[in-house]
């Protein structure tokens, strides 16, 4: 074998033997995949991965049905028109909603009724202003890029590619979830009503691996209030004008139908109650 050749065979194994690690590099994101902030003293900051895609944003007439018979009044429906939602950029967001533990490590000061929960209880009585003072607050010393979520990206993340009424079907029931048991949705027997936050991550998460989605605590998201849009959108920011932030999930106080996956209510930014809290998002990769 000649010097030539034997130094090409050479350099042919080696480009083989290299190629696994760089494979590595560029394995592509999966739904659900993890990610940790630290947020100092031990206190970590959990996060998964929602890809780009498109999702129908909204409820069908067949839910909306459903929600009258139980006693809904039609208007508190007329702003869950469906629509389709493109998102084209991938997001992290809190594994679970933000913790009393976690508030208190940022801030000093932990605002909860609910303390008798424990710290992993989600923070509560927190208005949208508050937030937005956490946020910067954290995204300070390290550079981050935290907020809240919009309001698309909510639904599309809380239903993890379902298209039913809670993304664990179209029935819900107080072992699934953290709400007024007394008042369950469609084929959900009665069950607890507990009256309080619990541990955040006591229930069973949806497919990308987020807990509480539906219960617990409401949770703020960036938007302000408005009527969804006659067609199809990509990437909306929510209402530009007007006085009223959008939150989402419903909470222990609740019915399980203001529990849904498109349930929507809102409030002023300087709103705060024992049943309003938040999970965080991570700005969309660039």
């Amino acid at each position: 074998m000649n010097g030539k050749r034997w130094l090409g065979l050479v350099a042919g194994f080696l480009m083989v033997w290299a190629w696994p690690a760089d494979a590595q590099v560029a394995k592509p994101r999966r739904a659900g995949d993890p990610k940790t902030v630290d947020l100092g003293g031990g206190v970590k900051l959990e996060l998964v991965w929602c890809p780009p895609g498109t999702f129908t944003m909204g409820s069908p007439k067949s839910e909306q049905d459903a929600m009258a018979a139980a006693g809904l009044k039609k208007r508190w429906m007329d702003d869950e028109t469906q629509h389709k939602v493109t998102l084209t950029k991938g997001f992290w967001l809190g594994k679970h909603e933000v913790t009393q533990r976690q508030w208190q490590s940022v801030m000093g000061k932990n605002p909860s009724r609910f303390k008798s929960a424990g710290l992993d209880a989600p923070v509560e009585s927190v208005s949208w202003n508050d937030c937005q003072k956490f946020l910067r607050k954290l995204n300070a010393p390290a550079g981050h890029e935290c907020r809240l979520p919009t309001e698309a990206e909510w639904e599309y993340a809380c239903r993890a590619g379902t298209a039913t009424a809670f993304h664990y079907g179209n029935d819900l029931d107080s072992t699934q979830a953290n709400f007024n048991g007394d008042c369950p949705f469609e084929n959900g027997r009665k069950g607890e009503y507990r009256r309080t936050t619990v541990k955040v991550g006591s229930f069973r998460p949806n497919a990308w691996g987020l807990y509480d989605m539906h219960g617990n605590v409401l949770e703020w998201c960036q938007d302000g209030h408005g009527a969804y849009p006659p067609g199809a959108v990509i990437d909306p920011a929510g209402a530009r004008t007007g006085r009223r932030r959008v939150f989402r999930g419903g909470s222990w106080t609740y019915y399980a139908r203001r529990c849904r996956s498109a349930s929507r209510m809102s409030y002023v930014p300087s709103f705060s109650y024992q049943c309003l809290g938040f999970r965080v998002a991570l700005a969309p990769v660039r």
